[in-house]
């Protein structure tokens, strides 16, 4: 969706971080911004692409995704389908719910292949709107690549105009109108 994410900075006041060696910031700082990341908190990218990306080795990287996952639990990593899920993701990203946001998350939440990471992050979502859209991939309730929705509003707005009341005043300038010219 976005060609940038934004850094809060409430990010550097976090407990966590304050933990963190500068190498793990710098690598978690990347998770949270690289190229790859989806609106879902949910993106593909292989070991290789992060240490290509990062400057760090192979063997660095992998102890790096190792040590979030396992120690800090801030991220999961599925080696099988390459996917990477930031589980506190809605912490900093997921802030909004308009129309452009859940269009989106309809659109990557069904390409997701390890379904199990969507639950995961979605326990860390307050909105409910948000929320209930991925407890609905879970439980396969909703799979479309997007909204018709658009379409229906559209329809009703343009009833809505031919629907319009008439005030007083405009029925008096009418009436007024009518009777000067006959």
């Amino acid at each position: 969706m976005a060609k940038y994410r934004y850094v809060h900075c409430e990010f550097w006041d976090d407990p966590d971080m304050l933990d963190y060696t500068p190498e793990e910031k710098f690598f978690y700082l990347y998770l949270l911004t690289n190229p790859h990341t989806k609106q879902c908190g949910i993106y593909e990218i292989s070991i290789k692409q992060m240490a290509f990306e990062t400057g760090f080795n192979r063997d660095t990287a992998s102890k790096l995704i190792e040590r979030f996952e396992k120690e800090h639990k801030k991220i999961l990593y599925n080696t099988e389908t390459r996917e990477l899920a930031v589980l506190n993701w809605p912490k900093y990203n997921l802030q909004n719910d308009g129309k452009p946001v859940i269009d989106c998350l309809k659109k990557e939440l069904p390409k997701i292949k390890d379904k199990s990471f969507i639950s995961s992050v979605a326990k860390h979502i307050d909105k409910n709107k948000v929320k209930s859209l991925y407890i609905k991939e879970v439980n396969g309730t909703y799979t479309s690549g997007g909204t018709s929705g658009g379409k229906k509003k559209k329809k009703k707005k343009k009833k809505k105009k031919k629907k319009r009341k008439v005030s007083p005043i405009d029925k008096l300038k009418s009436f007024t109108i009518q009777f000067v010219y006959r």
